[in-house]
């Protein structure tokens, strides 16, 4: 059975800890981490920019579909998911719930409850705004504000609750102990199970 897990969350909200972790404790001997990046948007019009990033996810995940039996473990270190958010903030890209609901149907959803022996299941991380200001590397977050933080925050959470995904998990490291990051994973690992919304 291959494991496929999304990461998602703001910057330095703790995917990466998320991410080393998931290799080490599903002792994944051939595991895949990709990583969805932003966009070309220079002298494109907003059209021409969804229809290459969406072009750019959907090959990402057909690569899943032709090639998953090759791994254990495959990884989404940030995905379509981020860029619905960013693009929204950042951009005015206006996309909408339905835009990632019928990404996900018509992508990877559909093939998924044909097959047998591959799961599907996306992690959103999160950490509160002060937290990640102090993990800041003058790369992500420099000049960002508090406001701006708990708008990504909120988006973030707006298009978890709305994935088709089944399985999910919410990771909030301002309710948990890292001390217990053993138990966190496991929960991570083995109880990725349909939630209810998140606030």
């Amino acid at each position: 059975m291959t494991q496929v897990f999304i990461i998602e969350g703001p910057d330095r909200c703790g995917k990466g800890t998320i991410i080393e972790n998931l290799i080490r404790y599903t002792n994944a001997q051939n595991y895949l981490i990709l990583h969805s990046g932003k966009p070309n948007t220079k002298n494109l019009s907003t059209q021409q920019i969804k229809e290459n990033q969406y072009n750019y996810n959907y090959n990402q995940i057909k690569l899943i579909k032709e090639n998953y039996q090759n791994y254990d473990l495959i990884i989404f270190d940030r995905s379509y998911i981020g860029e619905y958010v960013y693009g929204n903030l950042y951009r005015n890209m206006n996309y909408t719930i339905e835009n990632l609901q019928d990404f996900e149907q018509s992508s990877f959803i559909n093939w998924l409850n044909k097959t047998n022996n591959c799961s599907l299941q996306l992690i959103l991380v999160s950490d509160s705004p002060e937290n990640r200001l102090s993990r800041e590397d003058g790369n992500s977050l420099s000049g960002f504000k508090l406001g701006v933080m708990k708008s990504e925050e909120l988006l973030f959470k707006e298009y978890f609750n709305a994935s088709t995904i089944e399985n999910k998990f919410y990771l909030d490291w301002t309710k948990e102990d890292f001390s217990q990051l053993n138990n966190i994973m496991n929960s991570v690992i083995n109880d990725c199970s349909q939630i209810n919304d998140i606030t």
